[in-house]
């Protein structure tokens, strides 16, 4: 997830960078057929990742088939593959037929723009590119990455430390690589993996705020009691404060354990709404599926 860190601006935009593994029509294909792809590939991406809410109130992401590439603020973001057909499928939704993958783009109602990659099967590549083009990519201790418009410049927007699941839910290893002002995420697949895969970076700012989606590892981590959930806290980064703090880090504790033992038992993930400033936070936990 990449977010604007401007000071003038309260409200964060941003990029989930997303993968998904499912049937992708050929480029010879009749355009009905890509239609009726492209449709196919938004009601799994649907189903993989559904919690999310896509709105049409805001102004579209604006997609550049020729040179391969998505608008982000004032950056293009360009992506591994040759895009071709591009069709609204209403709700702020696209969808975007590539020559080896699919995409499809989200505007979500949080004034995030979320892009995910719908890929065929086992057989496609697990490796997706991003170049913030004229940018410099940093990674950030919590796996995050900070993007500046120069090397020592403030940053200006930050992509959220990726995460990815199969069919089934389960977890996947996921990394990023920086290349320059590229960013490279690849995923490892086994034969035992569900196809489709998802991937996708798990901290978003909000104007209100931050939201942060811990893992089902994070989640039973934080659940086995406040001193592991306070080492687990502090190192949290917000963007425009940094890592928490202990202090912080054992007031939040004090209100996601028990949630996460919940979850826990559930078979479930917690997440937080983060609202306020250091050392005043406050900290409202919730459930969702992971």
């Amino acid at each position: 997830m990449l977010k604007n860190t401007s000071k003038s601006m309260l409200i964060a935009s941003g990029i989930a960078l997303s993968m998904v593994c499912y049937g992708v029509a050929p480029a010879s294909a009749e355009p009905d057929e890509v239609t009726a792809q492209l449709e196919t590939a938004a009601e799994v991406v649907s189903r993989v990742d559904p919690q999310v809410t896509t709105t049409d109130t805001v102004e579209p992401t604006l997609v550049d088939p020729v040179n391969s590439s998505i608008q982000f603020l004032d950056t293009p973001v360009v992506l591994s593959d040759q895009l071709t057909t591009n069709i609204g499928l209403g709700d702020g939704v696209q969808a975007v037929a590539g020559e080896t993958v699919d995409y499809i783009i989200r505007d979500l109602s949080d004034s995030t723009t979320q892009i995910l990659a719908v890929m065929s099967s086992e057989e496609s590549s697990t490796t997706q590119s991003y170049q913030f083009t004229g940018k410099f990519l940093e990674p950030a201790q919590d796996g995050s990455v900070l993007v500046r418009e120069s090397p020592e410049g403030e940053p200006v927007a930050m992509i959220d430390a990726p995460w990815a699941r199969d069919g089934d839910g389960k977890a996947l290893t996921t990394e990023y690589q920086i290349q320059g002002d590229t960013l490279v995420q690849t995923t490892a697949v086994t034969d035992s993996t569900v196809y489709p895969v998802v991937a996708d970076p798990s901290v978003n700012q909000h104007w209100w705020g931050w939201s942060v989606d811990f893992t089902w590892g994070e989640t039973n981590t934080i659940a086995n009691g406040n001193a592991y959930c306070t080492g687990l806290v502090a190192g949290l980064v917000l963007t425009g404060i940094g890592a928490i703090g202990t202090g912080a880090a054992t007031i939040a504790c004090a209100a996601l354990v028990g949630t996460a033992s919940i979850a826990r038992g559930n078979g479930q993930c917690v997440s937080v709404n983060v609202v306020g400033a250091v050392p005043a936070l406050t900290w409202t936990p919730w459930i969702r599926n992971c």
